[in-house]
Formats: C-alpha cells, sequence, structure tokens
C-alpha cells in the first residue's frame, strides 16, 4: 500500500495524536487534530479522535458538536447516539441527553442500556420518579443488570426511603459483594436506619477491600455513636486525608501534628462548622495546660467570646496572623479530643459554662425588650445549608402546641428569611413571641449568646444555638433526628458534651410525635 494512501496517513496521525495524549501534551493534541480535520472533514476516525482530544481537556461542548457531525452521517448509530448522550450529561445538559438517549428506543426499545442512561439522565436532573421508572424498566429487561440496580438503590437512598435501599443494596451484594462503593452506601443506609453494628461491621469490611480515608471516617463516626471513643477518634482522624478537609495553611507551615507533647508551642487550626468549634472550645484550657504557649484560629464571629472567657489563650481569626507567630507543634481542632476524650470518665472534665456572654450586651438586651416577669424560652427550628438540614429541621407550626403549654414567654432565636414561617406561627398562640429582637443570630453570636443569657432554657435542634447554649451552661433540650451526628451519641439522655444539655429523640425516622409530646411533660415540671 502506497505511503500517500489517506487510510494509512490518518492512521499514522491518530498514532501521533495518541501519543500526545498520553504525554500529557493536550493543546498541541487539540491542536493537529484540528490541522487533520481540515484535511480530512468527513473522516469518521479523525472525527471521532477530535472528539476525545476535546473529552480529555474537559471542553464537552466541543465534543458534542463533533459527535452531531457523526449523527448527521448515521443518525441511526446507536454508539454514537449512547456516546452523544453520555457527553450531554457530562456538559450539564440531562434534557439533552435525554432527548438522545430516547431517539435509540424508537429503533431499539428493548435496549436495558438505554433504559439505564435515562435513568441515570433523570436522577442528574433531580425527577427522581422518572429515574426509578426506567431503572426498573432496565430491570426488567435485565434482572441482573447491576448499575441499575445499585442506582436505583441510590435513589432511593437520596429520596431517603432506606428500607428500599437497604433491599436493593442487598440484592446487588448477591451480584458483587466486594463493590466499594455499595459497601460505602449500605453502611449509611444502615446508619440512617439506627441499624449502627451493622454500619460498623460494614466499614470495617469496606476497609479491608478498599482503606480509603473516608471508609475511615465513617467507620470512626458511628464508633463514635456507640461511645467507643479510643477507637473511634483514631478512625476519625481518617478525614484529614480525605480531600479539601485538611487546612492548607498547615501543609504549607510544615510543622509535626501535635500529640499532647509538654511545654511546646502549639497552634490549633480551625475545621468543621462553628458550632463544631464551639463544642472542641471545651477542650482549649485542658490542652493550654500542657502547652507553653497555645494559639487557636477561630471564626471570626467567635473570637471576641473566646478571648473574654480564655484571656490566657491567644486568639487570632485570619489565616494571614499565623506568619506573625511561630510555634512547635499543630493541630486540626477536631483532633484535640483523640488527647482528651477517651471515654465517659473523660467527660466528666468538661467544665459547664466555658464561654461567657458580655454582660453589658446582656443588660442592654434585657432594657430593650423589656422583657415580662414570665418564663423566657429560646427557640430555634431549622437548618440550613448543610447535608442534614432536612432532617433536623421541624416545622414550626407544629411547635405551637408544645409551646402553647409551656406558660412561658417565648424569643425568636432562629437564623435565615423565616418571615413566613413566624408570621403563620404567630397566630392562635397564647404566649408572647418575640421576634424584633433586631440582632443578627448569624452573623452577631456575640448578640446570640446575650439573647441566650436571657433566657430560662433554650429549645432546638442540632445547631450552633444549642453548642452556645452549652457553652455557655445555660439550660437546654435538643431535638434530635433519629440518626444523629456523633456528637449526640445514640443512646443517652443527657449530652456528654455538655451536663446542662437534655436530648430529645426521634422514635421513628422523620416523626416528631413522641418528641413533641416529651416537650409537653417536661414543660409542665420544668415551669410549674
Amino acid at each position: 500500500m502506497p505511503l500517500s494512501d489517506p487510510t494509512k496517513i490518518i492512521q499514522s496521525e491518530i498514532h501521533r495524536v495518541v501519543s500526545l495524549l498520553r504525554a500529557n501534551k493536550k493543546r498541541e493534541a487539540i491542536d493537529h487534530s484540528l490541522s487533520l480535520s481540515e484535511k480530512f472533514p468527513t473522516s469518521v476516525p479523525i472525527i471521532q479522535l477530535l472528539s476525545n482530544t476535546y473529552i480529555s481537556i474537559g471542553d464537552y461542548q466541543s465534543a458534542i458538536q463533533q459527535y452531531s457531525k457523526l449523527l448527521s452521517t448515521d443518525p441511526h448509530n446507536p454508539i454514537i447516539l449512547k456516546n452523544l448522550g453520555a457527553m450531554h450529561l457530562k456538559n450539564d445538559q440531562p434534557q439533552n441527553a435525554i432527548y438522545t438517549y430516547k431517539k435509540i428506543l424508537d429503533f431499539a426499545p428493548n435496549d436495558a442500556e438505554v433504559h439505564y442512561k435515562i435513568g441515570n439522565a433523570y436522577f442528574e436532573n433531580s425527577d427522581f420518579t422518572l429515574a426509578i421508572r426506567y431503572y426498573k424498566n432496565a430491570l426488567n429487561l435485565d434482572p441482573n443488570f447491576f448499575e441499575a440496580l445499585y442506582n436505583l438503590g441510590n435513589t432511593y437512598l437520596t429520596l431517603k426511603d432506606f428500607n428500599k435501599a437497604e433491599d436493593l443494596f442487598n440484592k446487588c451484594l448477591i451480584i458483587n459483594s466486594n463493590h466499594t462503593g455499595l459497601l460505602g452506601n449500605l453502611g449509611i443506609v444502615f446508619l440512617e436506619s439506627g441499624e449502627v453494628e451493622k454500619a460498623i461491621n460494614i466499614f470495617k469490611n469496606l476497609i479491608d477491600i478498599c482503606p480509603s480515608p473516608i471508609a475511615k471516617e465513617y467507620l470512626g463516626r458511628a464508633l463514635l455513636l456507640k461511645g467507643r471513643f479510643q477507637s473511634g477518634w483514631k478512625y476519625y482522624e481518617a478525614r484529614l486525608d480525605v480531600a479539601d478537609k485538611y487546612p492548607v495553611f498547615l501543609q504549607q507551615k510544615a510543622r509535626p501534628l501535635w500529640d499532647g507533647e509538654e511545654g511546646k508551642d502549639v497552634f490549633i487550626s480551625l475545621e468543621q462548622g462553628i458550632g463544631d468549634q464551639i463544642m472542641f472550645m471545651s477542650l482549649a484550657e485542658e490542652a493550654q495546660i500542657r502547652c507553653r504557649s497555645l494559639t487557636i484560629l477561630v471564626d471570626k464571629r467567635i473570637k471576641s467570646i473566646c478571648e473574654r472567657s480564655m484571656p490566657s489563650i491567644k486568639f487570632i481569626s485570619s489565616k494571614e496572623q499565623i506568619d506573625n507567630i511561630d510555634f512547635d507543634y499543630q493541630l486540626p481542632i477536631g483532633s484535640l479530643p483523640r488527647l482528651f476524650r477517651n471515654n465517659e470518665i473523660d467527660f466528666q472534665k468538661s467544665r459547664v459554662g466555658y464561654l461567657k456572654a458580655d454582660q453589658n450586651y446582656v443588660n442592654h438586651l434585657k432594657k430593650k425588650l423589656n422583657l415580662a416577669n414570665r418564663p423566657l424560652v429560646g427557640l430555634s427550628w431549622a437548618s440550613f445549608d448543610c447535608l442534614t438540614s432536612d432532617k433536623k429541621s421541624i416545622e414550626l407550626n407544629r411547635l405551637r402546641e408544645a409551646l402553647n403549654s409551656f406558660g412561658c414567654d417565648v424569643i425568636n432565636l432562629q437564623y435565615g428569611n423565616v418571615k413566613r414561617d413566624v408570621e403563620e406561627f404567630s397566630n392562635n398562640i397564647n404566649f408572647k413571641f418575640i421576634n424584633d429582637h433586631g440582632i443578627d443570630v448569624y452573623d452577631d453570636i456575640e448578640g446570640l449568646a446575650a439573647l441566650i443569657e436571657i433566657c430560662d432554657l433554650v429549645v432546638t435542634i442540632p445547631n450552633i444555638t444549642i453548642q452556645l447554649t452549652g457553652a455557655l451552661g445555660k439550660e437546654g433540650w435538643v431535638l434530635l433526628p433519629f440518626s444523629p451526628n456523633y456528637p449526640w451519641t445514640d443512646y443517652r439522655k443527657t449530652s456528654l458534651w455538655y451536663k446542662n444539655i437534655d436530648i430529645f429523640r426521634q422514635k421513628k425516622i422523620n416523626d416528631w410525635t413522641e418528641v413533641l409530646a416529651e416537650l409537653e411533660e417536661m414543660a409542665s415540671k420544668f415551669f410549674k
């Protein structure tokens, strides 16, 4: 075959582009592919090459344009249509993907893979009802279609239908018992269903197969729920190996992690949410005893209250300030419990009221609000912008009957835009509901602390409000979802972290009925 033969030339040039891609010379690969496309505009291999080159740099829109050219030459080619649908999904165009995949069903209605892919597209579009329908279509055509079975389970997990998710995942185990994603999600199902021991066994099995940091962190959280603190904190440390969780500025500073060495200069960095920082701050004074000097980076919203409450510890609120301090060791704040809280007896060392509200602010609020001589309950009922917001929030209207029986006034401690909730709630109540205190309880933590200080009791879901209530040493009742986060354990009636916080737990998933009944009963005793 002569060297000038187009087929031979095309194959040679394709090999050259592939070599450039393997050498990570993607820009050169794109330029060469475009040059070839100009020379051979109708060559299917060149169009495919250019498409794949665009895919390698994440330019899915350009890849879609190339696949559309292929489709114009062969409109019923299922491979081209499937690839085009996949590109639409990668380009965040699930509706276009659905339209493309459904073209295949016009001439191949029994293609289980296509039904499965349509299910994926509907899932990406958050249309879970149709996602379920098409996953089931795929399974009717191929009952052992693992991916369809697995994603159907994931859909039910997303919808928090844990019974159906567990059933489907167990069927998946029969087909592939070592699938890491399956084991991880089944562990999550067990955690959410309150079957923590099963979750522990699943995560241990997963770690044997694939010792990923996420699996270890989940195992740590599950062990902590059961009060197995020493092993729990050990596995919880794996969170620092999860991408984007370990503070980058600590890596840049390059100091060893503190393991309790005495007489050293230690820097503690912030991590996680502000509520977690408040909780872990209960360990700061114990840490300080071991140190020559202790510096803690905190959220700027709690810097002043920390400085007032623990004046012998240096608090900073800017990462830039780290350059102005020197230290021997460093530690993320969430690692302090591993050093100081390895059994329930250790928690008895916690000081009640380790944070102090600004008394001037407190006096100002008392005067401004002109409070009646009645008990005052602080109230917070919702969480926003976190993965567990929906399961731990409660509708404000559902609290009306319980609060009516308290015989007290109520003050709003809820952050966020809850104006409509408050307007609906304010009808048909037999108590004063103080909503116009003028404090932004999200940004003004000193203001929130002062509001909590004037309360006789705080009733709230697990959010920053209960953490601050506990840290201030005020009486608090926390309303917990069926599957709480690890600090609350799954077995106690009072908080380990805060002796002044009582726990009211859901007995069934997403069912607050018994919790509300308990509130009414306890209120009659608390305010008698």
